[in-house]
């Protein structure tokens, strides 16, 4: 993201665009050290309600609200993403889903519900690039970058975690 925000500063074509993209990457380097934990966080809270039956409920709850159109072009950027690599490994997903249902006691656990799953990343990558406070087309540049590499990475990630909870005895 550095080296694209510095590539997007040099090709700037005015000033403001040139200040707006080094101000992204001084943001950005100054608050990368936190990116990654917080993260970890997130996604270790989610494996931390595996199984619990409000955290069920609160995933399945949707609120209606009226959103900015901006709000709502990112995440449909997010969600296809989450689709996008869905598709790709669906069957480590799928098996996955079923191991997790496992040590959760619950029953089989959709693409949406896994707590490592890409929906579950998306989200995780939507409020990093939140609490970066990046303006919208540079969030729609991290979200890109970050698209790319888990696409490439995505059948290895899923894949490890099937393999780790195999070795451990869940449905092997």
């Amino acid at each position: 993201l550095e080296q694209e925000l510095f590539k997007m500063a040099e090709q700037a074509r005015n000033d403001a665009e040139q200040q707006t993209a080094f101000e992204s990457l001084r943001e950005v380097k100054r608050t990368r050290a936190d990116a990654v934990p917080r993260l970890l966080l997130m996604l270790e809270g989610r494996l931390a309600r595996l199984g619990l039956p409000q955290a069920r409920a609160a995933d399945a709850r949707t609120d209606m609200a009226l959103i900015e159109h901006d709000e709502l072009e990112e995440a449909i950027t997010l969600d296809d993403f989450a689709t996008r690599t869905e598709m790709r490994v669906s069957q480590p997903l799928f098996e996955l889903g079923h191991r997790y249902a496992v040590l959760g006691a619950s029953p089989l656990l959709d693409t949406e519900a896994l707590p490592l799953g890409p929906h579950a990343l998306a989200h995780g990558l939507r409020e990093i690039a939140l609490s970066l406070d990046l303006p919208r087309e540079h969030r729609a540049v991290f979200y890109r970058l970050f698209d790319r590499r888990l696409l490439a990475a995505a059948e290895s990630l899923y894949g490890g975690l099937n393999e780790h909870l195999i070795v451990r005895g869940i449905l092997p």
